[in-house]
């Protein structure tokens, strides 16, 4: 199916799909092509539409096709900034206010097991490790270690207004990496004046690298509390 549909047109691949015991045989229960409002998903309308095919009757495909039917079944919203003003909860499926991108399979494997696979660049990649932090302290996830407490702190006094500019901000990075990953032109934005620096895309990456390394240091003298036998 994947053949015929052209989504992947490198023969070598192909065969080894075909080929290699070693891959398990899976089901694909949705796909979603998480980007922002002004970014690039990772799958073209014509492979998001291959892969609806291959999946078959009744699997779902998201895609940022959902904003326009988003807006156009909802009278209040008149435009796609307003959903973006309006906060995260209100957002179509595919939409992500801060840029979040990827190519989210939901799958289950022969044996019963269920997966995730991702699909995203290698720039694009490395943001999508930490950007996730600012959303998840919203969300109530405090699971950071103490040197995020400033970042903690300056995340919580923003108003929802000011977090909506934060996340146009954290999508325009994500589409700068993304234009890097293209080949395109690309100039790296700048933190608004209005915000503080420890919340600024080159500090969160530092954040992030500091706590890998705490928590590599923690694995090393780590001692498991059960033993199998």
């Amino acid at each position: 199916q994947i053949a015929e549909q052209g989504i992947i047109t490198d023969k070598a691949l192909l065969e080894r799909l075909a080929t290699d015991n070693s891959i398990e045989p899976l089901e694909v229960l949705q796909i979603t092509n998480y980007c922002g409002l002004w970014g690039i998903p990772e799958f073209t309308v014509e492979q998001s539409q291959a892969l609806s095919i291959a999946m078959g009757e009744g699997k779902p495909v998201y895609t940022r096709a959902d904003l326009e039917q988003f807006l156009y079944s909802n009278t209040e919203f008149t435009s796609p900034q307003e959903v973006l003003a309006d906060g995260e909860g209100n957002l179509p499926k595919a939409i992500k206010a801060s840029g979040y991108r990827t190519a989210q399979m939901n799958v289950v494997f022969e044996n019963g097991t269920l997966g995730e696979i991702q699909f995203r660049g290698l720039e694009t990649n490395k943001i999508g490790e930490y950007e996730h932090i600012a959303y998840d302290l919203r969300q109530g996830k405090n699971t950071l270690g103490p040197m995020f407490d400033e970042y903690k702190q300056a995340i919580s006094e923003l108003t929802p207004n000011d977090y909506s500019e934060y996340n146009e901000y954290l999508e325009a990075c994500y589409n700068y990496y993304n234009r890097i990953e293209l080949g395109l032109p690309a100039t790296k934005p700048k933190l608004p004046e209005k915000f503080p620096q420890v919340l600024s895309e080159e500090n969160m990456e530092f954040l992030h690298e500091q706590n890998e390394n705490r928590l590599k240091k923690l694995k090393e003298n780590f001692e498991p509390h059960f033993i199998e036998n």
